[in-house]
């Protein structure tokens, strides 16, 4: 890793027959870095300062913010990544409309309806059929 995103910092290493001896060791440096999606402030992150489009994409898809192909920019301005998806253009020119999820209290602890929710996000980005029911074991 560069040394730019490194930091050195002291360690003292204990051997198995009691020996020990002061030393130093490489850590990672993070820094918060800001996800927007389409305009608006998705989250915010702690990394270390490479790879960040693949970091974002990475983490919206598995929070099934997006799929893969509804992607269509990204762009790393200092400690900020920006997402544009095609789900931006279908709201602003009328062809789609923002969706809400409320969970209650009592499904959010039923695993059960968990697992069904997380079944059905499934079968949406593998293109199964979205009717077939799941029940686990």
């Amino acid at each position: 890793m560069p040394e730019k995103y490194t930091t050195s910092y002291p360690a003292r290493r204990v051997y198995s027959d009691g020996r020990a001896e002061d030393t130093e060791v490489l850590l990672a440096k993070e820094c918060p870095v800001k996800l927007f999606l389409d305009g608006k402030n998705f989250t915010t992150l702690f990394a270390s300062p490479l790879e960040l489009k693949e970091l974002a994409v990475g983490h919206l898809i598995t929070e099934g913010a997006v799929n893969f192909r509804e992607i269509i920019e990204i762009e790393v301005k200092d400690d900020e990544i920006h997402v544009r998806t095609q789900n931006e253009n279908q709201l602003s020119q009328g062809k789609g409309s923002a969706s809400q999820v409320f969970v209650d209290s009592d499904t959010i602890f039923d695993l059960e309806a968990l697992l069904q929710v997380q079944i059905t996000l499934n079968l949406r980005y593998t293109g199964l059929p979205e009717g077939l029911i799941l029940r686990p074991l």
